[in-house]
């Protein structure tokens, strides 16, 4: 992972991803997660799951998700904690409901 939550507390948000999987769709769905959260100005680290270095960091997202193999995933980091905010799906959902509730933005806030 390229760097994690500082001492102070803020939230990083991370982006599990997977540059080799059989599943054609999460190329673009990674792609649409980056735009989302450049749009919303959201700092993020992008972490491989196909990358053997960081097997340790996948496995412990997985942990927190509970979804193995499933990609992407985005998670909120602040401190030692990691929170699961969700799947493309999910995402997607947030992205939809900021026009009326700012929920997008509430996940994020940080």
């Amino acid at each position: 992972m390229a760097s994690s939550a500082d001492a102070a507390g803020t939230k990083k948000c991370i982006v599990l991803w997977a540059t080799m999987t059989a599943d054609p769709g999460v190329q673009d769905k990674t792609t649409k997660i980056q735009h989302w959260l450049k749009a919303y100005k959201v700092k993020y680290d992008m972490v491989d799951g196909c990358d053997p270095e960081l097997k340790a960091t996948r496995n412990s997202l997985f942990e927190v998700s509970g979804l193995r193999g499933k990609y992407p995933q985005v998670f909120l980091q602040e401190g030692d904690t990691t929170t699961f905010v969700g799947d493309f799906d999910a995402i997607n959902e947030l992205v939809e409901s900021n026009k009326d509730l700012g929920t997008f933005d509430q996940a994020f806030a940080g």
